[in-house]
């Protein structure tokens, strides 16, 4: 209709954020790679006035194996809702998931792990999302023994992005993001930033810490930290 502005349903990683969660939790399934199937995936889904995913089938199918792989990838995405006119609304849209058998294995190498880990036990089934509060037990970051705390891995390990060392920036960046079952952080999203690209090389230290999952009920279970 004229005069209405309309955005689709975007997830609540940045673009940047986003490539890098599928890098880091593409999984290729060992028979898909031993059939040599590769392909694109397209996956229609509908997310609701409140941000939910509601619906999600495969529209452009490669294999049954692959399009699996594809939907639990998808499914730990989180989202905005569609904005129509200022107001938001439950909107359908399309994800596309790119299966390439060179690419990923040099994706491997880069990220050195062909499989991820498997998930701390027992696992919760709910697929809930919890926050710290909610939790019976909080994460514990998995760390080498010469660093006592997250803080500690940080400050020795922190380097200034070369933009932010010339402008002689400083500041807090506050990041949040959701621990799956089995350790690795997924939606990573900037809650605040300060220049020379510092929210970036945050980001990057958050994908190299391990962390054994909170528990909530006796069972290991997402967390949004």
């Amino acid at each position: 209709m004229s005069g209405q502005t309309y955005e689709i349903p975007t997830p609540k990683m940045s673009k940047n954020v986003l490539k890098s969660y599928l890098r880091m939790h593409l999984e290729y399934p060992p028979e898909a790679i031993l059939r040599k199937e590769e392909g694109d995936v397209r996956i229609s889904f509908v997310v609701d006035e409140k941000g939910n995913l509601i619906r999600s089938n495969v529209s452009t199918s490669v294999s049954e194996s692959i399009d699996s792989a594809a939907l639990q990838l998808f499914s730990k995405i989180l989202w905005y809702p569609a904005n129509i006119s200022g107001q938001p609304k439950a909107v359908g849209s399309e994800f596309k998931i790119k299966y390439n058998i060179k690419k990923y294995n040099s994706l491997v190498k880069k990220r050195g792990y062909d499989q991820l880990p498997e998930p701390f036990q027992p696992v919760d089934s709910s697929l809930e999302i919890h926050t710290v509060k909610e939790l019976d037990r909080a994460p514990v970051a998995i760390l080498d023994s010469i660093y006592p705390s997250v803080q500690s891995y940080i400050a020795n390990n922190l380097e200034f992005p070369e933009a932010a060392s010339k402008l002689t920036i400083k500041g807090v960046v506050q990041l949040r993001f959701v621990i799956e079952p089995y350790g690795l952080p997924s939606n990573i999203m900037i809650v605040e930033a300060v220049g020379g690209r510092m929210h970036r090389r945050s980001h990057s230290y958050c994908t190299t810490i391990e962390m054994e999952p909170g528990h909530q009920e006796k069972s290991c279970c997402e967390n949004l930290l």
